[in-house]
This record gives structure tokens, sequence and C-alpha cells, in this order.
């Protein structure tokens, strides 16, 4: 049943945190040419795209290679929104996904 709810809200453009920080280490560990954007609480959207290099609690470190430099997020739950910019999994490309607190 919880799977089946997953799917529901994921179809709905909602993503929990848990399923958030779980696409992350995916990301990470699999090497995917997939890279990572997002809006957080308060501000606009990032310009770029970065790659996944660092997950780490709640932490979250980016490397964006056009502007070559890294953006460390504190704390993931400071995400409103994000996307990616290909697809992976069950993710769309350019898709803008929300976040839930389950």
């Amino acid at each position: 049943m919880a799977s089946h709810v997953g799917k529901v809200l994921m179809e709905k453009g909602q993503v929990s945190t848990d399923r958030l920080r779980k696409l992350l280490f995916e990301l990470r560990d699999t090497g995917s040419p997939a890279c990572f954007r997002c809006r957080l609480l308060g501000k606009m959207w990032d310009a770029g795209f970065g790659r996944v290099v660092n997950v780490s609690g709640d932490a979250l470190t980016l490397y964006d290679e056009s502007k070559t430099n890294f953006l460390t997020i504190p704390d993931i739950k400071m995400i409103m929104q994000f996307e990616l910019d290909q697809s992976f999994q069950d993710f769309e490309p350019h898709f803008h996904y929300g976040l839930t607190d389950s």
C-alpha cells in the first residue's frame, strides 16, 4: 500500500523528503549523468543544475560544472521544489517536483 501511495503522490508531482533523500543517494552512488537543481524556501530557482557529490545526514553538496563551483545545502528540508535535467528511474526531466513531509 505504501508504494502505491508514493506512486500516486509522485504522479501529482509530490515527493516525500525520505524519497528525495533516497533519490540523492542513488544519483550519487550510480554515477548517473542526471543533474539536480532546486528551489529553497524563500528563494528563487538555482540558475544551473549540479551533480550530486555528497549527501551527509541532512546536508547536500552539488557541483555545478558550468560555473565550476560547489553548492552546499545544509538541510534538505529547506528544499521546496526540485527537478532533474534528464530522466532517472521514475523521475521525468524538467518537471518541478514539490516536497511533502511524509
